[in-house]
């Protein structure tokens, strides 16, 4: 398997870009997951001189590169805004929230212009994936509006992803399994939930999943939750973080009730040779805190396990 850190370097300069590529290289990281948020930092925020500085740190610190188009439409502008440490970082939010000013990524919508600008910011993210040479992009599969319609939205989604469907040649596309309760305790209304959803978008699609097993921690028992999916084959890559079932807090390995040691023993056993993201560096805390050593923990708790297992 390959460890890695979930990174969101589009909040600082470009110039300080190379630190996140240091720090997973001095934990022996084999890849990075940058975040292209929507709808601030999202797609249309970077340029192809930028695509190419990943690129090239990428191949400097021999660390493969995977992407994560990550809406954020659940969190007030003015509390985003203040997370931005950088004049740069300020700057790309309000030319963002400018521009998509009521526009929505969402690719289960019922309403057919929504869906269809959806998959032209989709494109656009593979687009900035082919120039950096990342492997993967991991999305989510979209909002329902109510249980009562939460059907209609993944059938919507299905729709969706049949008409991606082998579009994307050079990186491949994921869906991620939701939450049921969310940052604050709330219902997100994202999708999918169980795993026979998540089976269902992608069936017979040349599609991968991400499992997040801190999603899957607030719907039931995560290892299983694996188990049922990981009979698909199409499991590509993983999210780690912990919580204690009553919120997706995003919260540093061991600080939850998620058994790690157990889920890692068992992807040693099956063989899994995807990526493992850990990912704490999110917007469900604010920077003040969340620190960077809890990644660094993180990676170094997993490698220990890994050693203790050879």
């Amino acid at each position: 398997m390959k460890i890695g850190l979930v990174s969101r370097v589009g909040m600082y300069h470009l110039e300080s870009w190379e630190e996140e590529f240091k720090v997973a290289a001095s934990l022996e990281a084999k890849h990075l997951e940058l975040i292209i948020n929507y709808p601030y930092f999202g797609p249309s925020s970077y340029t192809s001189g930028e695509m190419f500085r990943i690129k090239d740190l990428s191949h400097r610190y021999n660390m493969e590169l995977i992407f994560h188009l990550l809406p954020l439409y659940e969190h007030a502008p003015e509390n985003v805004r203040n997370q931005f440490i950088s004049i740069y970082g300020r700057k790309k939010f309000f030319d963002d929230e400018k521009r998509l000013q009521n526009r929505f990524f969402d690719i289960a919508t019922l309403d057919d212009d929504v869906r269809k600008f959806s998959v032209r910011e989709l494109t656009k993210t593979y687009n900035l994936a082919a120039l950096a040479g990342a492997k993967i992009i991991t999305i989510h599969g979209g909002y329902f509006e109510s249980f009562r319609t939460y059907r209609d939205h993944l059938e919507h989604a299905r729709d969706t992803l049949e008409n991606l469907n082998g579009t994307f040649k050079q990186a491949k596309l994921c869906i991620e399994n939701l939450p049921i309760m969310g940052h604050r305790g709330q219902i997100p209304y994202e999708l999918p939930l169980e795993t026979q959803d998540v089976v269902d978008l992608i069936k017979n699609l040349d599609i991968g999943i991400c499992f997040d097993i801190g999603h899957a921690n607030t719907i039931g028992d995560p290892l299983d939750f694996y188990h049922r999916l990981k009979q698909t084959g199409k499991i590509l890559n993983m999210h780690l973080h912990d919580n204690n079932k009553k919120a997706d807090d995003h919260l540093p390995l061991r600080k939850g009730n998620i058994d790690f040691k157990s889920f890692i023993q068992l992807l040693k056993k099956d063989n899994y040779e995807g990526y493992v993201s850990i990912e704490l560096d999110t917007w469900c805390r604010p920077p003040e805190k969340m620190s960077k050593k809890e990644r660094i923990d993180g990676m170094k708790y997993i490698n220990k396990i890994l050693t203790e297992l050879h």
